[in-house]
């Protein structure tokens, strides 16, 4: 065979497919020759009309860094690519006979696994195909013959339609061709020479989990089982220690048990709109009874106030904001009492991770029993209760009873040792102005109870603030954007540096009116329940501002570090709960048009 390897091929045929979207049924369509157990199955698109988009990928690349970034199309480099490994074009070598998508699937068989330890896992890739004459002559090409025209290294074997070049112990990977497909395996076992008699494609969880992905069409999708990987690692493991006659072969923790939940996920991957790649991810938790076993509830995130939003000034970098604050949290307390309570009732920390007695002292083994993560949580609430006078679940969890959002800014000062400095901000959406207030009451008088240097200020309309200087007081130095504030008012309760608190009550110049903002909101997912973005354009101009004045000084690194920064136009992530047990995410990455030119225009 010619110095290249079929995997290698199918890989960047697979690799081929990142740029343009195909609707899920094609590149689910390869599902029906793998069987119900697949664990993992990845599909891409593998025709060549993606080129002009990632083209102009490479291009918009080129804008920001060109003297990083060749300027080669990808046409010439998938050419280049054929006539190293097939000594021809793309389109006269795999074009000809290469179809529309290429899937791999994995199988997870202990078995199999232990009898060809340290070999392949049990797999197989599948390519469609357009024509089988012209695949057939592209692998004869490829294979290599003696004198005689006799294969070397390969038998030829015709069964159950398929034409199998069978690898003898000199070659790696056997391949078949069938009249719309072409298989690449590790042994010829696995190849599936009929039809598939319970194949993926009809499997009720695979279905249900792809149509969960929001997106109609993707240039990459992927399957995954992750409870049968979770029961493969531990069941090989088992295996491999009872081989070796290991005496905790046969002893699986609880928490190995719980990490056993029947879920699986369906990913997938798009470039939208030629500049924005795009990830979804959607899980579905198709069996809750060890969940129910352990006393864990499972809920449902409401969607956003987007109202809530409008408290995020325009030149934050970094924005998270989740529903439902105090509910949650205390959902997720109460998650962790009946868990505790479960755990206790069947053999503690000991039974939890299953570390064999022998292996551990004693004074171990009494601390690992005496354990208990309700005592955790009372720790917890009697710590926060010493600290503030406040009780945790009953005085401030029923307050914050609304959306949370915790932002990042860098702002520039005056008068101090560093040109900028950073800003952060933490707000609770309350529906309960006196509940709120009581929270700044009480934290000031816990801080008069402590001693603590602190002062009381006017906030809002007729809200008050607790002032404590603890980050300049730590520096040594005094400013007063190293303030921390707690302040509630307007049905607002917030924490952070003082420009952040003092913001937190405005709503005209937020987040939500600037450009980047609006554009990566097209890519939201609707009714989220979690929100993250990421929009570094306001550092990038801070830096032109620092540089303009000379605070910065215009190097070949700064100049790059600044045009590094204008590639990303925003990130984003959002989550929404489908129902207790589904939910899907999406993360994308903007990409801006043109670099900012230090100086000028962009």
């Amino acid at each position: 065979m010619r110095k290249m390897a079929l995997l290698a091929t199918m890989l960047i045929l697979l690799l081929a497919g990142t740029t343009q979207a195909r609707d899920k049924d094609t590149l689910t369509s390869l599902a029906r020759y793998y069987a119900d157990d697949t664990a993992i199955y990845l599909s891409a698109r593998t025709d060549e009309d993606f080129a002009p988009v990632l083209t102009d990928l490479v291009d918009r690349l080129r804008l920001f860094f060109p003297k990083d970034v060749p300027p080669i199309t990808a046409e010439a480099l998938l050419n280049m690519f054929a006539q190293q490994t097939a000594g021809g074009t793309f389109e006269a070598t795999y074009g000809t006979w290469v179809g529309d998508s290429a899937a791999f699937g994995l199988t997870l068989d202990v078995d199999y696994m232990m009898a060809s330890m340290n070999d392949m896992p049990p797999f197989f890739i599948s390519v469609a195909i357009t024509d089988r004459d012209a695949a057939m002559a592209f692998l004869d090409e490829q294979v290599s013959h003696d004198e005689s025209g006799e294969l070397i290294g390969y038998s030829l074997i015709e069964e159950g339609g398929l034409t199998i070049y069978l690898a003898d112990e000199s070659e790696d990977a056997t391949y078949a061709v069938g009249d719309d497909v072409l298989f690449i395996t590790p042994d010829v076992e696995l190849l599936p020479r009929e039809a598939v008699e319970n194949p993926l494609a009809a499997q009720a969880d695979f279905n249900e989990t792809v149509a969960l992905l929001p997106n109609e069409a993707y240039n990459i999708l992927a399957y995954i089982d992750s409870g049968a990987v979770n029961r493969f690692s531990q069941d090989l493991s088992t295996a491999v220690l009872a081989a070796e006659n290991t005496t905790n072969s046969g002893m699986p923790g609880m928490l190995q048990q719980l990490s056993n939940v029947q879920g699986v996920q369906a990913w997938g991957f798009v470039v939208l709109d030629g500049d924005t790649l795009t990830m979804d991810l959607a899980t579905n938790i198709t069996d809750t009874t060890l969940y129910d076993e352990a006393g864990i509830s499972l809920t449902t995130l409401p969607a956003l106030d987007t109202a809530f939003t409008t408290h995020i000034p325009s030149n934050a970098l970094m924005v998270a904001q989740s529903s439902d604050f105090g509910p949650t949290v205390q959902m997720s307390l109460e998650n962790l009492r009946r868990f505790s309570a479960f755990l206790d009732e069947n053999g503690g920390l000991m039974s939890l991770i299953a570390v064999p007695r022998e292996m551990m002292q004693p004074e171990e083994i009494v601390a690992m029993e005496s354990f208990s993560l309700n005592s955790l949580i009372g720790m917890l609430n009697t710590g926060f209760a010493g600290l503030t006078g406040l009780n945790l679940e009953r005085d401030v969890l029923p307050v914050l009873n609304g959306d949370v959002v915790a932002y990042l800014r860098v702002l520039p000062v005056e008068d101090f040792e560093a040109p900028i400095l950073p800003d952060f901000g933490l707000m609770f959406q309350t529906d309960n102005a006196e509940g709120a207030t009581m929270l700044v009451d009480a934290l000031v008088d816990a801080s008069a109870a402590y001693g603590t240097d602190f002062s009381v200020e006017a906030y809002g309309d007729a809200g008050a603030a607790l002032n404590m200087p603890l980050i300049g007081e730590s520096m040594g130095t005094r400013h007063p954007n190293l303030d921390l504030l707690f302040g509630a008012d307007n049905g607002v309760f917030s924490f952070g540096t003082r420009p952040a608190v003092e913001a937190a009550l405005s709503t005209e110049d937020n987040i939500t009116s600037t450009a980047a903002y609006q554009a990566a909101q097209a890519y939201f997912l609707p009714n989220s329940g979690v929100l993250l973005y990421i929009d570094i354009a306001p550092l990038g101009e801070l830096i032109d501002e620092l540089i303009a004045s000379g605070e910065i000084p215009l190097t070949a690194e700064v100049e790059q570090a600044r045009t590094a920064i204008s590639l990303l136009e925003s990130a984003t992530g959002t989550v929404t709960s489908i129902d207790p047990t589904s939910t899907i995410a999406r993360f994308t990455l903007t990409l801006a048009e043109t670099p900012v030119v230090i100086g000028g225009e962009s």
